[in-house]
């Protein structure tokens, strides 16, 4: 697709606290292709996978106080991302039913400014659920729920901001969440 008129930010060198909006001189151009697949192999197990390439072409600008065309970036765009997921659920008689659950996502660099010069590392996640559920209860249906994020504490750069000058030494980042797990029970009546 092709996104005319984009709009940046551009900074003054003398205060990088201020900021005039300028438009890019052509259209930016985006371009990719996305693919899910789902396979069952047997009752109660699927597999899942999804797979997203994307090409970003963005304009130049004039930056309003040097006069200097400007290459900027497409932000929070990786070219390559991707997850895949294990599920299974079984029956426990008349009591509930167990299922598990195990995901893997994963996501190469990205800009998180339009003007930074390198991108973000590539990361992947992996997460997971065991959930005992459909158990009937005075109140109603009655669902826990063990769950872990990042369970390979996984540390990376989620947002990497580099100022302008005359700042430029100084850049500002934050990293992914680490480690979390927790219980969620849930009632529904």
């Amino acid at each position: 697709s092709r996104l005319k008129n984009m709009q940046q930010e551009a900074t003054p060198p003398t205060n990088p606290s201020a900021q005039e909006t300028v438009n890019g001189l052509e259209a930016a151009i985006f371009r990719g292709v996305e693919a899910d697949l789902m396979v069952v192999p047997a009752e109660g197990l699927s597999l899942t996978g999804s797979y997203a390439y994307t090409h970003v072409k963005m304009p130049s600008i004039i930056n309003p106080f040097s006069g200097a065309t400007a290459k900027w970036n497409a932000t929070i765009t990786p070219t390559h991302a991707g997850s895949v997921a294990l599920d299974y659920g079984h029956r426990l008689g008349d009591f509930g039913k167990l299922t598990f659950h195990v995901d893997g996502i994963y996501s190469s660099g990205y800009y998180s400014y339009s003007t930074d010069k390198t991108k973000t590392g590539q990361t992947f996640l992996v997460n997971g659920r065991v959930t005992l559920g459909e158990i009937e209860s005075p109140l109603g249906n009655v669902e826990y729920s063990l769950w872990g994020k990042n369970l390979t504490n996984v540390q990376y750069v989620e947002y990497d901001f580099e100022m302008p000058a005359p700042l430029a030494a100084i850049r500002v980042g934050y990293f992914n969440e680490p480690r979390s797990y927790g219980l969620d029970v849930r009632v529904r009546f």
